[in-house]
């Protein structure tokens, strides 16, 4: 029969086609397999998940620890969007835009009772937390299983666990085991995982041309098939078609497509748009202007501003990016950067950037697609400042310093940068309005300094508009009557990984 759980207030030890659903992911704790069920939720809800670990053959007595690690999103705890607690009483129904509290609790089918201890209360994403499932009383032999259930609804509805609003495939949730006797800790031989899918029912087309072509040349129409948080429906099956006046081509998409399909058409002269349509959904594309002659310049597309991205480690070893997916594959981006914010703020940071060095170096296609390099520098008196390097080399700069010229400052690292490495670089003023009060104040007192790295301000991201009409010192308008000259870029500054 189930022991019940004592919670206790004690402190712990230590402040193919690539989404087909395979089974659970079993692991280990000490010599035996376990599973979590269910291994595949669904985008933005309330949800419960089942970790089960059966007892190994060295057992498990009084003092022993059984931890688990919040799941990380390159550098940010599940905390974004589900915050653990093993009070019920903190929990929250589900949170547009935010995040909410899910109770965690343990059980066990052996003779012995359990405490649940979380590692800390902060609400800081950037927070390293873990849950500790310790045998208080009694033992645990061979074959007794550990049931620690995330998003307990027995004490309401509330107490579930809120799912992302974007699909993440197979986030491993790390696990250790503490041998009090032998006083170390042990992996798990290998992660419990779980999948966040999308919804189900597609609810828009996303359609893509290139914005520049010239008459007679191959272009890419993308079409995406996606649900109602812009998450590409995987699953869709059924017949895309494009409009009469392009040829009419039709596909039928399947599983095996991943929610988009890339059509091919020859380019006609003019300004141009082309419609897509399955069943009742049916969207155009950008405007496509195409003339007789090469065109001197083209125009790209790209989200340079967003974070918390995550990556899969595929059978043959290597590292796949969902950002990278995504905004190529599914949306049609010819830039992406995930610019992570600068030492020491994201969880493993050194980790994290050594990821994207390696999507810079692996995914960037010259001609084709571009994984951009970069970072978001930080200062109490300068506010947001985005780097982006002209190549894979530049490195991550630390972030807190409170000048831009002084040995550490941002203006002295871009040098370091150019005399090791060889790179150089952009620093952009990052919602300047919002965060970047000081960036042509700066320039005046360096103005050097502006025209050698600040090119560029950003006027618009998920902060608002740095355009408005303002006398305060951080607004474009603003800068440029004291004189600064720019070029303009705008962002998403997403924080959900794509």
């Amino acid at each position: 029969m189930w022991m019940m759980i004592a919670i206790i207030g004690a402190q712990p030890l230590f402040a193919a086609p690539l989404w087909e659903g395979p089974p659970p992911t079993s692991y280990e704790l000490g010599t035996t397999q376990g599973y979590i069920t269910p291994d595949i939720l669904t985008v933005h809800q309330k949800e419960t998940l089942n970790a089960v670990f059966p007892v190994g053959s060295g057992g498990m007595r009084v003092g022993d620890v059984l931890r688990l690690e919040d799941p990380l999103f390159h550098g940010i705890r599940v905390a974004k969007w589900a915050l653990l607690t093993t009070d019920p009483s903190e929990c929250t129904p589900i949170q547009e835009g935010g995040n909410s509290f899910a109770l965690i609790t343990a059980q066990t089918t052996g003779s012995a009772t359990l405490s649940v201890v979380r590692s800390t209360a902060s609400l800081d994403i950037h927070d390293y937390a873990t849950t500790d499932i310790m045998v208080v009383e009694g033992v645990l032999e061979q074959g007794d299983e550990i049931v620690v259930t995330i998003g307990d609804v027995r004490e309401g509805a509330d107490c579930g666990f809120q799912t992302p609003p974007r699909s993440f495939h197979e986030v491993p949730w790390r696990g250790w085991v503490w041998d009090e006797e032998e006083q170390t800790f042990s992996r798990l031989h290998s992660d419990p995982v779980w999948s966040v899918y999308y919804r189900q029912e597609a609810t828009s087309l996303h359609v893509v041309l290139p914005s520049m072509a010239m008459d007679g040349e191959k272009v890419r129409l993308k079409v995406a098939v996606l649900d109602e948080f812009g998450n590409a429906v995987e699953s869709f099956s059924g017949v895309i078609q494009i409009e009469q006046a392009w040829g009419g081509e039709e596909y039928i998409m399947t599983s095996l497509d991943g929610g988009w399909h890339d059509f091919e058409l020859t380019a006609k002269t003019g300004v141009v748009r082309v419609t897509a349509v399955s069943g009742e959904l049916e969207a155009t594309s950008n405007p496509m202007l195409v003339t007789e002659e090469a065109p001197p310049w083209r125009v790209y597309w790209g989200d340079i501003h967003a974070h918390h991205g995550h990556s899969v480690l595929l059978e043959d070893g290597t590292l796949f990016d969902e950002n990278i997916y995504y905004g190529r594959d599914v949306v049609g981006l010819d830039v992406t950067s995930e610019s992570m914010k600068g030492r020491p703020i994201e969880i493993d940071g050194k980790t994290v950037y050594a990821e994207l060095v390696d999507n810079c170096n692996e995914h960037t296609v010259p001609g084709s697609f571009v994984s951009l390099l970069g970072f978001e520098w930080t200062a109490l008196d300068h506010g947001h400042n985005n780097v982006y390097y002209d190549d894979c080399e530049g490195q991550l700069g630390h972030m807190g310093i409170t000048s831009l010229a002084e040995e550490g400052g941002l203006w002295w690292w871009l040098d370091q940068q150019r005399e090791s490495q060889g790179t150089d670089a952009v620093a952009i003023p990052h919602a300047s309005l919002y965060t970047g009060f000081d960036w042509f104040r700066s320039s005046r007192v360096d103005p050097t300094a502006n025209l050698e790295w600040r090119r560029v301000v950003e006027i618009y991201s998920a902060w608002g508009n740095s355009m408005e009409p303002s006398t305060e010192e951080g607004s474009v308008p603003r800068g440029l009557t004291e004189g600064v000259r720019a070029s303009f870029v705008a962002s998403s500054d997403n924080h959900l990984g794509w």
